[in-house]
């Protein structure tokens, strides 16, 4: 029973692999357009109720919800708020410590599913140092435009907290690809559906906070400016390191004797 469910998953999982080799890394992008479509319809037909801190009387929430009220949300989703609202820009790096005892980029050299070295101008030779350079580079943009919003008060017409989330994706988007190469090359395994989980359960938690700052937090025309802003941005950079893993379109080197992967076990 358990063992049929088991590898009927695994089956599924690989399908998803067979049928589009980008469809694993472009999914969470239409996924978060739905969500943050559903949070931003949802208050014209779905009443969200406030609490004053100062007076405990219970209101309608307006959008977004002014201060010194508390809305009544499960508080999971709150827990998750206060989570990516002070943590989110370190949130991806967790995906990139699970990824190195996992699937190195020294396992995916020799395993011959990306190529042996960076093929890029702009970033280090080692795939490791140039992984952590592009997510420090995006993290460090990111932080910027959050300083030019607060600092000119353009939250009514941009949520640098959606921009966040899109930034954030993006940099998971990456490691999802990753996982496609190892798949693609070597098969689906332990070590793939491992980082792939912990991937998704990252994807999850930002598409519930996706949700609840576009319901709550921001105007429609902050969250939406934000998305796509963030999509023209981030998603644009993420699709050129995909291009630099691609081996379909490098040539890279056989499995290199300078390393084993018993060193991973």
């Amino acid at each position: 029973g358990k063992l049929c469910i088991k590898r009927s998953s695994w089956h599924l999982y690989l399908l998803l692999f067979k049928m589009n080799r980008y469809l694993h890394f472009w999914a969470p992008v239409p996924l978060a357009f739905l969500v943050l479509a559903c949070a931003t319809v949802l208050p014209w037909y779905w009443e969200v109720t406030c609490t004053s801190v100062a007076t405990g009387e219970d209101k309608p929430c307006g959008r977004p919800i002014g201060h010194g009220v508390r809305p009544d949300i499960a508080h999971m989703a709150s827990i998750i708020n206060g989570v990516v609202a002070g943590y989110g820009s370190l949130l991806p790096f967790v995906v990139f410590l699970v990824q190195q005892p996992v699937l190195s980029f020294s396992r995916l050299v020799w395993e011959g599913a990306i190529p042996s070295t960076c093929d890029s101008r702009w970033l280090p030779d080692k795939w490791t140092l140039a992984y952590l350079v592009l997510w420090i580079g995006m993290a460090a943009f990111r932080i910027a435009v959050f300083l030019v919003v607060k600092g000119q008060g353009l939250n009514w017409y941009f949520s640098d907290h959606v921009f966040l989330i899109m930034c954030c994706l993006a940099q998971v988007q990456s490691s999802l690809f990753v996982v496609q190469c190892y798949v693609e090359k070597v098969g689906l395994s332990t070590r793939a559906l491992l980082l792939a989980c912990v991937c998704w359960l990252l994807v999850a938690l930002l598409l519930c906070e996706a949700f609840v700052t576009a319901l709550l937090y921001h105007t429609l025309q902050a969250t939406w400016t934000a998305f796509f802003a963030g999509c023209i941005l981030f998603e644009v950079v993420a699709k050129w390191w995909v291009s630099l893993l691609d081996t379909k379109s490098h040539q890279h080197q056989p499995k290199s004797s300078g390393y084993s992967p018993i060193a991973d076990k």
